[in-house]
C-alpha cells in the first residue's frame, strides 16, 4: 500500500522523481517476494497434508494476483527504470501501469477476503449450525469478520487516495497552478 500511494504524498512532488521510483520499485519487489513466499508456503502446506492445490476461488484469485503482480513489476521496471526505455513507450505504458496497479490491489483485497471466508468454512465444519446466533459463535468468527471488514475499509480508503485527481503527482515541467485550475474546472 505504501508503494501504491507513494506518488500521492505532496511533500515528494518538489523533489526529483528517480529516488521515489526506486523506492516504489523496491517496496513492490519486497511485496512480490513475500507473495511468492506465501504461495510456496501454501503449496507446501497443501502437499504435506494431502490437500488439493488450486481448488477454490481464494487460490485462483491469489495466484492470478501474483501472476499479474509479477507482470506489472517487470513492465514497470522495463518502462520506467531502464534508461534505454523511450519516452513514447513510457507515456503509452503509464495509464496501463496505473490501472493495472489498482486492479492488482483490488484483487489482493479480494484474495484476503476469500481466504478469511475459506478459513471460517473449514473451522466451522461440524461445530456450528445455521440457527446459531452470531454472539454465540466462537471468538475466531468475530475476529475474522472484524478483520475482513477492516481490510475492506482499508482497501476503499487506498482506492480513494489513488483515484483522487488532486493527489496525483504533477508531471515534471508542469505548472502546479495550471494543474489545480484544471482539476477545479473538471
Amino acid at each position: 500500500m505504501v508503494a501504491a500511494v507513494l506518488y500521492r504524498i505532496p511533500s515528494t512532488w518538489a523533489k526529483k522523481k528517480q529516488p521515489w521510483k526506486l523506492l516504489h520499485a523496491g517496496l513492490l519487489f519486497l511485496a512480490l517476494l513475500l507473495s511468492v513466499l506465501g504461495l510456496c508456503a501454501a503449496f507446501d502446506f497443501h502437499n504435506a497434508n494431502h490437500i488439493p492445490n488450486l481448488y477454490s476461488l481464494h487460490s485462483w484469485v491469489g495466484i492470478s494476483t501474483t501472476a499479474f503482480f509479477t507482470f506489472q513489476w517487470v513492465l514497470g521496471l522495463t518502462a520506467f527504470l531502464l534508461p534505454c526505455s523511450p519516452m513514447t513507450f513510457r507515456k503509452l505504458v503509464k495509464p496501463v501501469h496505473v490501472w493495472l496497479g489498482s486492479i492488482i490491489f483490488v484483487m489482493s483485497v479480494a484474495s484476503c477476503l476469500t481466504g478469511i471466508n475459506e478459513k471460517l468454512i473449514f473451522i466451522s465444519q461440524g461445530k456450528t449450525n445455521a440457527t446459531q446466533r452470531y454472539p454465540a459463535l466462537p471468538p475466531e468468527y468475530v475476529f475474522a469478520n472484524t478483520l475482513g471488514v477492516l481490510i475492506l475499509a482499508f482497501g476503499l480508503v487506498v482506492l480513494k487516495i489513488l483515484l483522487n485527481q488532486r493527489w496525483q503527482r504533477p508531471e515534471e515541467g508542469h505548472n502546479e497552478n495550471t494543474r489545480l485550475l484544471a482539476v477545479e474546472h473538471s
